[in-house]
């Protein structure tokens, strides 16, 4: 195989030692054991083609070098390495700069190389999710009805259903299904139940752990690998940087292509294991729902923001009608964590007149766009559909945060908002 490598280096001309194609092949000679005879140049045991074309530019009032090496031994190619090495080094302090790097076959080899590395580890990790969506969770296990009036901006001609978007999910995306901290319940149902609490016995200790914030690698991958969450991350995005460098075209020496190798060898049997020890993993119900919404956050950032402000408004939700609720209506509401955003957003609407009929529709829609992106993992919403109900979300989120205050400053004095028809029970309109 064949290595080319050029650099261009410019000297200014009032420089006496490098004036000529002679006088920079003195240059070059200059490295201990370098010989030149006219296109061969040899150096200890390494034999290269050499070529060096010069020039002026006479605006800049410098000569330019223009020098190739070509390296047809493939065994020598760690020798090339090492005399490119001490030829960078002469060349930078005749120039007083580095020279440009105009050509490095070496570093292409490097890069075509580690493309097939990269892109085996980063499949070996989309089959390892693909597989626990399909075997413990199921892609697109429940199906929701998608609101008609967004229903066209989601079936887009480029939206194709056959396609699975876990291999359009960005490389760096793609490891926050795995590495991504969350919790598993509402911070306000556990500080509910905090408040409640009169004796540490009326605390239930595997509730309140659910508020810590761990990855799906801790709770369900380390079950059956004996792996931790963050020597897996780590090494995953040191993976990315040597990618970046790749998809980006800047240099790969043979420490970069080592070091995507090591890691590679590091990662593969970790994620190996765990696509062959899947069948022993327990998928609670509630734990499907959390891991389909984890995944779906991170098919792009706009799936992501509107799942977040759709989790904001749902927690401001559960805090109102806390609020609003008896005890005993409290105790169940805290039990069951605030969950059915159906019944919450009835509440409110039929018991306290907090919402009409049409905002309870427009929520309605929200919630069933919201499941639909979460279970649909075949359809890509786009952004601009997405974009105009985050901004609808954020109308009800500063509608629950209003009502919150004046039921905390004033009780329930405030939270009707007067007899209207738009307020009337309707079982039609339940969300």
């Amino acid at each position: 195989m064949t290595h080319r490598v050029e650099y261009l280096i410019t000297i200014d001309k009032k420089d006496q030692f490098c004036k000529t194609i002679i006088g920079f092949n003195n240059l070059v000679k200059t490295i201990e054991g370098v010989a030149i005879q006219n296109s061969d140049l040899t150096w200890s045991t390494l034999k290269v083609q050499y070529d060096v074309q010069d020039g002026e530019i006479q605006r800049d009032k410098q000569r330019f070098f223009h020098v190739k090496f070509t390296l047809t031994d493939d065994s020598k190619i760690e020798k090339f390495e090492e005399f490119l090495r001490s030829v960078r080094g002469v060349l930078s302090k005749a120039g007083g700069r580095p020279p440009q790097v105009l050509w490095d076959g070496v570093s292409s080899n490097y890069a075509k190389n580690a493309y097939p590395i990269v892109h085996e580890i980063e499949n070996t990790l989309r089959k390892l999710i693909t597989k626990f969506m399909l075997i413990n969770v199921g892609l697109g296990w429940t199906r929701e009805a998608i609101p008609k009036e967004v229903q066209e901006s989601v079936r887009t001609k480029d939206a194709k259903l056959d396609n699975d978007y876990l291999y359009e999910v960005d490389f760096i995306q793609l490891s926050n299904f795995l590495f991504k901290e969350y919790a598993t319940t509402n911070p306000s149902a556990i500080i509910d139940r905090l408040r409640q609490a009169t004796k540490i016995e009326d605390l239930d200790l595997e509730e309140l752990k659910k508020a810590i914030p761990r990855s799906n690698w801790d709770r369900f991958f380390s079950k059956v690998v004996n792996c931790e969450n963050e020597y897996l991350r780590s090494r995953w995005d040191k993976l990315y940087e040597r990618r970046n460098q790749i998809a980006h075209n800047r240099p790969i020496g043979r420490p970069e292509f080592e070091e995507i190798v090591r890691l590679r060898d590091e990662l593969a049997p970790k994620f190996t294991q765990a696509i062959e020890n899947l069948d022993q993993l327990k998928i609670t119900e509630d734990d499907r729902e959390l891991v389909s919404e984890n995944v779906a956050t991170t098919k792009n950032d706009s799936y992501n923001e509107f799942i977040s402000k759709w989790n904001e408004f749902h927690m401001l939700l559960y805090k109102l009608v806390i609020l609003l609720s008896g005890a005993a209506e409290r105790e169940e509401l805290i039990k069951s964590r605030g969950t059915n955003v159906s019944s919450l957003v009835n509440i409110i609407t039929r018991d306290f007149r907090i919402l009409s009929r049409g905002e309870r529709k427009d929520i309605r829609n929200l919630f069933r766009l919201r499941n639909y992106m979460v279970h649909e993992p075949s359809v890509i919403v786009p952004p601009a559909a997405i974009s105009e109900n985050v901004s609808r979300t954020q109308y009800f989120i500063n509608l629950l945060k209003r009502k919150i205050y004046e039921v905390s400053e004033n009780g329930l004095a405030n939270t009707e908002i007067g007899p209207n028809v738009g307020h009337e029970a309707d079982s039609s309109e339940e969300t």
